[in-house]
């Protein structure tokens, strides 16, 4: 089969997406090579950090933001691709996008990434297929390589003062090692806990991160946020995608 042509009219909408969810898989009968293509496509599209640091055209930004979020199990349906901030309707997506519609002008320093089950780390924007694929250690081994590569390219464009992790255990184990390419200069929020404490944790950072002033790396301990150098709670599996 023959790899499908990049789709064109994806919406591009950090605020909106279908609101037509189901968890049980669609019966497109869609095969797994066309899975493959569209994963091979964002890892291509979105290798843009390390184009940009063999060439020097480094955007140094101080005040960037850097949110890196699980999927979910909850998804549109939808047989057309989306972005992955419209594909996904779990909580978390939820409050990000509420967040986007009430306050897009000061989400301009956001860069937002997800960690998916099946296309490994993506852009928010990167068109995906519905897929049902959960995230297991085996997964996470199977994506960690990737995830690092793209990752550390994320560090080299932009000059971030803030990152958040809401990811739960099996995730953060996708991209461990994450803390050695963490810049020290960086402050690291990591969300555990309940989905809903996740949930509130994300709502509150958003908000908050926004007006934080540049600081040295630290984490509190307060919430549902752990130490950065800490050990993550064993956090529950629910937004598995």
């Amino acid at each position: 089969m023959a790899a499908p042509q990049k789709p064109t009219g994806t919406p591009n909408s950090r605020q909106g997406g279908s609101r037509r969810v189901r968890t049980a898989h669609p019966r497109d009968r869609m095969s797994r090579v066309t899975h493959n293509s569209y994963a091979a496509a964002c890892m291509t599209e979105n290798s843009h950090e390390s184009h940009a640091t063999q060439s020097g055209e480094m955007r140094a930004t101080m005040n960037h933001r850097l949110l890196i979020i699980g999927c979910s199990r909850a998804k549109s349906d939808s047989r057309e691709p989306l972005p992955a901030i419209s594909r996904y309707d779990g909580p978390l997506f939820r409050v990000l996008r509420k967040y986007l519609r009430s306050d897009g002008a000061n989400a301009k320093d956001l860069t937002i990434y997800v960690l998916s089950a099946e296309y490994g780390l993506i852009d928010e924007q990167c068109p995906i297929l519905y897929y049902d694929q959960r995230m297991t250690l085996r997964r996470a081994a199977e994506l960690r390589s990737a995830s690092l590569v793209r990752l550390q390219g994320c560090f080299a464009v932009h000059s971030y003062h803030t990152l958040h992790l809401s990811l739960g255990r099996i995730y953060l184990s996708a991209i461990q090692g994450w803390k050695d390419l963490v810049p020290d200069v960086i402050s690291v929020d990591i969300a555990a806990g309940s989905i809903g404490q996740r949930a509130a944790a994300l709502k509150r950072w958003l908000w908050e991160s926004q007006i934080a002033k540049t600081e040295p790396c630290r984490a509190e301990a307060t919430g549902s946020f752990l130490k950065r150098n800490g050990n993550p709670a064993r956090a529950g599996d629910a937004l598995d995608g």
